[in-house]
């Protein structure tokens, strides 16, 4: 499994199973605060980050936009493999108690091991990353250039053109 392939089972994860309208899976729009997936339903904005190995998952207090802000989402998500999930359990529930963690096993099948805290509030700073992730990524649906496909990431109109003409 790659991170990749957590990335897209996180955004699979949050239109299928959060039912969130609106999904971005690692947006490239310049926020301090780089999300894998981020979902977006009925003014509740839902993060997943997503972690492959214990030493990326260890390091994320020591993220440098943690210093003023507790991030984007007002509910928050780790989703790790099976074997590191399990592992890291009692540690994201001592170290990110409003944080859930999702487990992803064999056939990409996500297991909820402890559910996020509801109701987390922004601080104006998360808010406004999240904004800023919605309007850049509007712009850009608008301009034309660039679409959203469906695993939820850009693709500029040219390459799903060429794609499609085989």
């Amino acid at each position: 499994m790659t991170h990749d392939d957590l990335v897209q089972t996180a955004g699979r994860w949050l239109r299928n199973h959060e039912r969130c309208t609106v999904v971005f899976c690692e947006p490239t729009v310049h926020t301090d605060e780089m999300v894998d997936a981020i979902g977006f339903k009925g003014g509740i904005s839902t993060v997943i980050e997503c972690k492959l190995t214990r030493a990326d998952a260890l390091s994320e207090p020591r993220k440098k936009w943690r210093r003023w802000s507790d991030g984007m989402g007002n509910r928050r998500y780790f989703m790790m493999p099976d074997e590191l999930a399990l592992s890291l359990l009692p540690w994201v529930d001592d170290h990110f108690p409003d944080h859930g963690l999702l487990s992803v096993g064999k056939r990409r099948l996500v297991t909820t091991l402890s559910p996020a805290a509801l109701g987390r509030s922004l601080c104006d700073y998360a808010a406004r990353e999240e904004r800023h992730i919605l309007e850049k990524s509007f712009h850009r649906l608008l301009s034309g250039r660039q679409f959203v496909n469906k695993t939820g990431r850009f693709e500029p109109w040219e390459d799903f053109a060429r794609r499609q003409a085989g």
